[in-house]
């Protein structure tokens, strides 16, 4: 299936449902005015710790800034639809999984490290108003399908630490407060493979079994070094408004990018649905139960595929969405389903968020206990487009690991002679033992 189809989905999808979190928290100014909160000793059965605040259902938070906002989290979708849709071939993935999950570490970021990362994300909002509209609007997206038996919209998070982390109290309480997250306690360094397994299975469960391995089993050595492992989870199910009929769908045929024509299901459909076109563009929207939410679909003229990509930002977006009409209108759209895996290091790097991968990163905010830089996002994403609807999901997993502490001059004493020792106690001064070292291999 060609990318316009799959990646106009999740484009229009996350323009509705832009959330991330932190309605207390850090502001970014590089000082952390709230003392330490220690996470008890646990085992590793994935123990949950997390503030004793509850979510904000009710934040205050203006109209304006729910629409400056969205506007962010649609440009962050474009941007990095721009750099993935260089790659040919199928592309599939949920820009508002991937914001949301960096949000949560935004949330702990300092000085360059937050400027950076705000950049990147599109963050326009102040630290201490972008939180709550995060939160605003994803309470407004949890509320899309109330009443409605035909539509499924569901949003989790949750993070996963090394047991013996110890996390700021004003970083849980962002969690809380606007994520309704808590952290899971792991133990990634006596067993990997066990913390792999608890972190994939709640994936499954909050995408309904369609994203299992969001950690691949190559990666068990990698997280025996993790601290820290951030992950958001969305569920989508929604049947069409005016759904195909089964027996208009036939078999047709499908010219690929590369040339070639394969088989495909073709759905067919005529009736009236906004619509709208350019010089070499046609766009239509398909809406799903409840008339909330739709799926617009993009077919740019023959040949000009490649380059329709490179230019779709902000604006080109808007004046397709704005110019849609009613018309009637027949569509033929293949049936489709597939998976689609990514790593987003490099595609977070090339939009200007390095320092985070760094040893230089400073995410003090979450912890002044561990000096934490991020190793690497990793996505999946699943979709299938059939007759009565469509069912997707998309699973993002942040890895944040310890780094060494910053290099610095020291002066190098090194016992390479006989030496003297002593065993005191400083409070008193008294001598409690003490020696001589002349040969440290004699017994």
């Amino acid at each position: 299936m060609p990318r316009r189809f799959i990646v106009t989905f999740f484009l229009f999808l996350a323009i509705l449902s832009c959330g991330c979190g932190g309605g207390g928290g850090n502001d970014g100014s590089g000082t952390n005015p709230i003392s330490p909160t220690p996470i008890q000793p646990a085992q590793d059965t994935g123990d949950l710790v997390r503030s004793n605040l509850q979510r904000q259902t009710h934040p205050n938070v203006q109209a304006s800034e729910l629409s400056e906002l969205a506007n962010d989290e649609q440009n962050f979708s474009l941007n990095i639809f721009s750099i993935l849709s260089k790659n040919s071939g199928n592309l599939f993935f949920s820009p508002f999984s991937i914001w949301q999950a960096l949000g949560m570490a935004r949330a702990g970021a300092i000085g360059e490290t937050a400027r950076q990362m705000d950049s990147a994300l599109q963050f326009t909002l102040s630290p201490d108003r972008l939180h709550a509209a995060c939160n605003a609007l994803d309470l407004a997206l949890a509320s899309r399908g109330s009443g409605s038996t035909g539509f499924i919209f569901r949003i989790a998070n949750s993070l996963w630490c090394q047991k013996g982390l110890t996390f700021l109290s004003s970083f849980l309480d962002t969690l809380a407060l606007n994520y309704d997250a808590g952290v899971h306690i792991l133990d990634f360094a006596k067993d990997p493979e066990i913390a792999r397994v608890a972190i994939n299975a709640w994936v499954a469960s909050m995408t309904e079994q369609k994203i299992t391995e969001l950690l691949a089993p190559g990666m068990t050595e990698i997280l025996r070094s993790t601290q820290l492992v951030l992950t958001n989870a969305v569920y989508f199910k929604a049947d069409w408004l005016h759904k195909f009929e089964k027996s208009l769908t036939a078999s047709a045929s499908f010219i690929c990018a590369d040339g070639p024509s394969v088989g495909v299901s073709m759905m067919n459909q005529t009736g009236a649905f906004s619509y709208s076109q350019g010089d070499l563009w046609q766009a239509v929207e398909l809406p799903y139960d409840g008339n909330n939410v739709s799926l617009v679909l993009i077919l740019p003229a023959t040949g000009t595929e490649q380059a329709f990509s490179a230019s779709l930002n902000s604006a080109k977006w808007q004046s397709i969405i704005g110019t849609l009409t009613s018309k009637a209108v027949r569509i033929r759209l293949p049936k489709f389903k597939f998976s689609a895996e990514l790593t987003l290091a490099d595609t977070l790097k090339a939009l200007g968020m390095q320092i985070p991968f760094t040893d230089a990163a400073d995410f003090s905010g979450i912890t002044s206990f561990a000096k934490l830089c991020i190793s690497d996002v990793i996505h999946q994403a699943f979709i299938s487009v059939y007759e009565d609807g469509t069912e997707a999901a998309a699973a993002t997993a942040i890895v944040i690991i310890g780094t060494a502490a910053p290099a610095q001059d020291y002066t190098l004493v090194e016992f390479n002679r006989p030496f003297l020792f002593f065993i005191r106690d400083r409070v008193t001064g008294t001598i409690l033992f003490l020696g001589r070292v002349d040969n440290p291999a004699s017994k």
